[in-house]
């Protein structure tokens, strides 16, 4: 495959991405500032450190994370509401997934193919195997429950 850059020219073998399903997403893999941000949303706290922080809005019980000031998440009791905060950077996508990982459906996670991002989410009711999902195109206030 030959690969451009800038001025430079080179030649550099190609295989293909994995295939999304193969994304894990663990507490045990995530980020420190990520396990500290999942910890203040599941103890209704508001907590910053660095670019990221949570606000908990107690007369909604909703928590709020903001990325550099942006608001990338909603987390409630019964859902997860999804922003890119007009980035979508891998940093704001690992920060996404984290929350997903913790507060969302097992298995729901977003990627990028292409330049897009997809979310990859259970279609109806909550399953444990690969056949009830389905991947959509990412939608910045999308709602997953």
């Amino acid at each position: 495959m030959k690969i451009t850059t800038g001025n430079i020219t080179g030649t550099k073998s190609y295989s293909p991405p994995k295939c999304p399903s193969s994304i894990t997403t663990t507490l045990s893999t995530m980020r420190i500032i990520e396990k500290m941000m999942n910890r203040a949303i599941l103890n209704s706290e508001n907590w910053s450190k660095d670019n990221t922080r949570v606000e908990y809005d107690a007369q909604n019980e909703i928590s709020r994370v903001y990325l550099h000031g942006n608001l990338i998440a909603e987390i409630g009791e019964c859902f997860v509401t999804l922003y890119d905060g007009g980035w979508q950077t891998p940093t704001t996508k690992s920060r996404i997934n984290a929350i997903l990982a913790e507060h969302g459906v097992p298995g729901e996670y977003v990627f990028q193919q292409n330049f897009q991002w997809f979310v990859r989410t259970v279609q109806g009711v909550k399953v444990s195997d690969k056949e009830g999902f389905r991947t959509v195109p990412f939608v910045s206030g999308m709602v997953l429950s």
